[in-house]
């Protein structure tokens, strides 16, 4: 009768971390990564840079100077276009120092 009992809960607990395992990897899957998946940077004739961030949801594209060190400087735009809802973008425009 014990022996009964401790191989129903053996396997109940199995099936309790099946369970679980099948809720982590639907949350991590409905989570968008907080890292680019591609990043591309180009340099324009005027001397201005566009660096392309492609996210799942969004792809941000800023564009303007850098520095000699690689950071932004100067008049800067930064442009994300919503990939889920088409035609949905947002533009912000900053000065960065």
């Amino acid at each position: 009768m014990k022996k009964y009992a401790s191989e129903k809960s053996l396997w109940q607990s199995l099936l309790s971390l099946f369970a679980l395992g099948i809720f982590i990897i639907l949350a991590a899957g409905s989570v968008s990564l907080p890292f680019p998946i591609n990043q591309t940077l180009e340099l324009h004739d005027n001397g201005d840079y566009e660096e392309t961030l492609d996210y799942l949801n969004y792809v941000e594209i800023t564009t303007g100077k850098r520095n000699k060190d690689g950071k932004w400087h100067g008049p800067v735009t930064i442009r994300r276009q919503y990939l889920l809802d088409v035609g949905s973008s947002s533009t912000e425009e900053v000065i960065m120092e």
